[in-house]
């Protein structure tokens, strides 16, 4: 059978004369003039440019087409008669024997015998006597040194900018420049032979600036190292590549959800996950954490799914991007109260996040073939109608994924695991070594912990109780509280308005709207409301307005919902409404004030 082999041929000697052509910054020069060793007048050939350059700053040109022995097809019969010409050629070499007997003894003629004596002189081992395939070897150049002159300057003059032009304006830029050089322009399989033959990575650089040409054609980093599962959790946001549908009756499309994962390293199993209609925010964040830290036995019961989901458990750090969500004061400060380190991805690095990333993109790859994907990419997409296929509502949806990622994910073997599931890889790390099963560490107070993460503002109590976002809370437990002129941590749900948690004592006390009558309404819907009363040139805004343009909101958008995906992207926004205590008091009637006398009163 035969070999390919491949054998080096040096290139030719330096030879610095005038007249002489060499290499000076990978462009090819002539030498003009010599001075001395540190004075070379050089001109670059094709553009015409002159310089004055040092003998250190020169090197021997490229040969334009390689020949002979750079690749052999190769038999043991030719291995060893090319050994046999290497000792005669010593022999000849050191004058032990004549041409003639080397010829007598190889059956070949005394020109034979001298040729390869000069190729022996350059080159001594026997894979230099191995007779060479016919043709030029592959990657040699057949362009004239003008030529490639020529090429090599419109390239980096043209190619390599932030503009981006394409190959065929530059090919017409060589060909104005052969022109009027008087040198026969290259085709354009040429010039793109020449470009491919570029580092990709500086290509990148010039074309696309340094930190995206780095994301594209940098070097990959090693994989982040673990011991042990819980050690580093990564997470991140991503659109979902589905339409999803309103339940009910002609199920509506509304809009795309999106989704918010945690992905452990160390055994690449997802921890947790939420899914929502709203853009991503630090609520996002902090109920994406509950569900990776919490059981989710509770979970799996109201989606009515049927699978085993065991990973659970407090993290030691958890790995994000730079964005506002994830490095909010109150997200950072709650991971510190838990004693969970945070690790920032450096920025324009995404593959610093590689498994996270990896992980959405095998999702997606799933999601692309259910009824109503919207595809990566309007190409992909083509005549595709997503919306019209669209037959998931986001409860469906989300049961999928529960299905998607405990039922087929963790059970499938990982590449990256040497061929374990992420199932085994995380039964294996909570197995001591007598073959005991461990738990995970668990957080102590589930609703703390969610609590803490809720965006939040510092508050007074005051007689009136809190006053936030323009509206007021009251409760009972806030009058031991009252004209206290210390400060309250205040948080609040942006998807629930109704009611918000004050932090005290180290336990957060439910406070719900003065006005009880209200259903639950979302921080989005608020906002509107303000701006709709400002569009209509009110100069107040006390709660009973603001409430009254937040119903007229709803009735527009269920109005609207039967024509507008975006009243029934509003609706689908809207909180749960609760059903409303059975109480006696008319809580839409301002409170009294609350003495604080208890002196004159004992």
């Amino acid at each position: 059978m035969k070999q390919i082999k491949r054998v080096p041929r040096p290139l030719a000697p330096l030879n610095l004369h005038v007249g002489a052509q060499a290499l000076w910054e990978k462009r090819l020069v002539r030498i003009e003039a010599l001075s001395s060793a540190s004075q070379i007048y050089v001109r670059c050939i094709g553009t015409g440019d002159t310089a004055c350059v040092s003998l250190q700053d020169l090197a021997a040109p490229r040969p334009l087409a390689v020949r002979g022995p750079i690749r052999a097809a190769t038999e043991p019969e030719a291995d060893a008669n090319a050994v046999e010409w290497c000792k005669q050629l010593k022999q000849l070499e050191s004058r032990e024997c004549e041409p003639q007997d080397v010829a007598q003894k190889m059956g070949v003629s005394v020109k034979t015998v001298m040729r390869r004596l000069s190729n022996y002189r350059v080159n001594p081992l026997p894979g230099a006597q191995v007779k060479g395939i016919p043709g030029p070897a592959r990657g040699s150049k057949r362009l004239t040194p003008a030529q490639e002159a020529i090429v090599a300057h419109v390239i980096e003059q043209d190619y390599l900018r932030p503009e981006r032009p394409t190959i065929s304006a530059v090919v017409r830029r060589i060909e104005q420049e052969c022109r009027a050089a008087k040198v026969k322009p290259p085709k354009m399989r040429s010039v793109r032979a020449r470009i491919r033959a570029r580092d990709p990575l500086q290509v990148a650089k010039a074309r696309l600036g340094p930190h995206e040409g780095e994301a594209r054609q940098g070097p990959s980093v090693r994989g982040i190292e673990t011991s042990r599962a819980l050690e580093l959790v990564q997470i991140d946001h991503a659109l979902i590549d589905l339409i999803l549908v309103a339940p009910g009756e002609g199920r509506q499309v509304i809009g795309r959800p999106w989704i918010t994962l945690a992905i452990d390293v160390h055994t690449r199993c997802i921890l947790g996950y939420y899914l929502g209609f709203e853009y991503p925010n630090q609520t996002a964040v902090g109920l994406c954490l509950e569900h990776a830290c919490l059981p989710k036995g509770p979970w799996l019961k109201r989606l009515e799914v049927d699978v085993d989901y065991p990973m659970c458990g407090r993290m030691d750090c958890v790995a994000w991007d730079n964005g506002k969500t994830f490095q909010a004061l109150g997200v950072q400060a709650q991971c510190e109260r838990y004693g969970i380190s945070r690790r920032t991805r450096p920025p324009y690095k995404p593959h610093f996040g590689a498994y996270i990333e990896r992980y959405i993109g095998t999702l997606m790859g799933k999601v692309h073939m259910l009824p109503g994907t919207t595809f990566s990419s309007s190409k992909q997409r083509g005549d595709y109608h997503s919306e019209r296929r669209a037959v998931m509502t986001l409860r469906e949806f989300e049961r999928w994924v529960a299905y998607a990622i405990a039922g087929e994910y963790h059970h499938s073997p990982h590449r990256g695991l040497n061929g374990l599931t992420p199932m085994q890889a995380w039964t294996t790390a909570w197995t001591n070594s007598r073959g005991e099963f461990q738990l995970p560490p668990l957080i102590s107070d589930p609703r703390e912990f969610m609590l803490g993460f809720l965006p939040a503002k510092m508050r007074k109590v005051t007689r009136e109780g809190l006053a936030l976002h323009g509206l007021r809370y009251w409760d009972p437990a806030l009058a031991p509280l009252i004209n206290s002129q210390q400060p309250y941590r205040v948080h609040y749900h942006q998807g629930d308005l109704s009611k918000v948690y004050l932090y005290v004592d180290g336990h957060h006390i439910d406070v719900p709207l003065l006005d009880r009558t209200q259903p639950p309404f979302s921080i989005y819907e608020l906002q509107e409301a303000r701006r709709l009363m400002r569009s209509e040139g009110s100069r107040t805004q006390d709660e009973t307005a603001l409430f009254s343009a937040i119903g007229k909101q709803r009735q527009i958008e269920d109005a609207a919902a039967a024509t507008s995906k975006k009243a029934r992207r509003k609706q689908a926004l809207r909180p749960q409404a609760a059903t409303p205590a059975k109480t006696a008091v008319d809580f839409s009637r301002p409170v009294m004030p609350i003495s604080t006398d208890w002196e004159d009163e004992l």
